[in-house]
């Protein structure tokens, strides 16, 4: 069971991704959040990053609030739309 305070992000949670190999971290808003994705949009209007900082297959850490505490989730970006505009955390 997920605890979704913990282990993964609420939806329209506020969240920093930070691309781990390339040292850039953004602000989003969290999309969607399940056992196995987590998709993140921008916080506000425009593209997160420009199309060429982020690529599929990018290292990446996730960062949140849940609850009283701090946490974080380290995966991949599966996907990046539209010069960022979305990007699909694994």
């Amino acid at each position: 069971m997920i605890d979704f305070d913990l282990d993964r992000p609420r939806v329209s949670t506020a969240a920093d991704i930070t691309l781990v190999s390339r040292g850039v971290t953004v602000t989003g808003r969290v999309d969607s959040s399940d056992a196995d994705r987590v998709i993140v949009g921008p916080a506000g209007d425009g593209p997160m990053l420009v199309a060429d900082t982020v690529a599929a297959g990018d290292p990446a850490e996730l960062y949140w609030i849940g609850g009283q505490e701090e946490w974080t989730l380290a995966g991949t970006v599966a996907e990046a739309e539209a010069a960022c505009s979305v990007c699909t955390f694994s």
